[in-house]
């Protein structure tokens, strides 16, 4: 039986018995932490009906309230269920189901009907999507939902029938595991792999700017403009702009940072044949360039002309121009 130790701590791990009754609560408990802060778990037991009369029960919806925007089936399952008879022939019927429009339109109700008899959760949704929960809802069920099987344990048999799964449909398979403290058997830890990513920044509505995420607490604490944190998410941190992951970024802000894009390109001096050649043989190296290395690649005569080719590149934007023990290096920009 495998063991997990916290702190000296012994947990063993513990297999569910009951899924109504052991499983889905968990499951419940950390939708959070399984779907992402911005999610909401909707325990709700639906009927889905295709055309053709099968039925199917998912165990709960999820909706996400950070872009990009997603809506998950929600199937909790024991691995001791049977895979083929029982789990795969689940999935089948909910892709049946789900592609008639009539079903769309009856989970986007009961949704809404949730939303509306919580005034709380209503006025949060609101705050983070900006527009009216019904609207949202009915542009977020016309796309395609991911099926999300969460299983106790990824067995040879699951693993197996993962292929066949995600062949019908976006299917996501997570594995939670829960182990309980030997001296404490209603104290739990949980092992499994999340299904969003780590925001890199986010947008302080109080503070109107941005907070870098990645680093210590005292770099968290400086406040970013739109442009300021995606060059600084991009020069320091080495994240390129399309792969930033930053909470309550708004099409206004998209807009913000296009316009800087597009000025930046026009009021860059357009280089010279030589100087682009110099500038992509920069961005092969894993190292600061030095004077050198430009002249014996290029077939400079003498160090100068590589000298005045780093300085004219580090005043044009692209890096800096270093002297460093009588000999001039260029570190480029974003990548040194």
């Amino acid at each position: 039986m495998k063991m997990l130790i916290i702190d000296g701590v012994k947990y063993r791990l513990w297999t569910p018995k009951d899924e109504e009754k052991d499983f889905h609560p968990m499951v419940k408990k950390h939708s959070k932490e399984i779907f992402g802060e911005d999610s909401i778990y909707f325990d709700i037991k639906h009927k889905l009906t295709s055309k053709s009369g099968i039925a199917a029960i998912p165990d709960a919806y999820v909706i996400t309230l950070s872009k990009p925007y997603e809506w998950y089936i929600v199937e909790n399952e024991l691995a001791s269920h049977p895979v083929y008879s029982h789990i795969v022939p689940q999935v089948s019927r909910f892709v049946d189901s789900i592609e008639e429009l009539e079903t769309q339109r009856d989970i986007r109700d009961i949704l809404n009907n949730e939303i509306e008899h919580d005034m709380v959760l209503k006025a949060y949704i609101e705050k983070k999507i900006g527009k009216d929960p019904y609207r949202f809802l009915s542009e977020l069920l016309s796309s395609s939902p991911k099926i999300a099987l969460i299983i106790d344990e990824v067995t040879p048999e699951v693993d197996k029938a993962s292929k066949s799964l995600k062949k019908l449909a976006n299917t996501e398979i997570i594995e939670f595991k829960t182990f309980v403290r030997e001296d404490a058997p209603n104290v739990h830890a949980h092992l499994f792999e999340p299904l969003y990513e780590e925001a890199h920044a986010e947008y302080g509505e109080d503070q109107k700017g941005f907070f870098c995420l990645i680093g210590d607490e005292k770099h968290k604490s400086i406040l970013y403009n739109v442009v300021e944190i995606i060059e600084h998410l991009r020069d320091e941190h080495h994240i390129h702009p399309n792969d930033q992951i930053i909470d309550g970024w708004t099409p206004k802000f998209q807009r913000q940072w296009k316009k800087h894009e597009e000025a930046a390109i026009i009021t860059t001096p357009q280089l010279t044949k030589i100087e682009s050649k110099v500038l992509q043989f920069l961005e092969t190296l894993d190292h600061p360039a030095t004077s050198n290395e430009i002249r014996d690649k290029f077939g400079f005569r003498g160090r100068d002309p590589a000298r005045r080719l780093m300085k004219k590149l580090a005043k044009l934007g692209y890096g800096e121009c270093l002297k460093e023990r009588n000999r001039y290096r260029f570190y480029l920009k974003g990548k040194f």
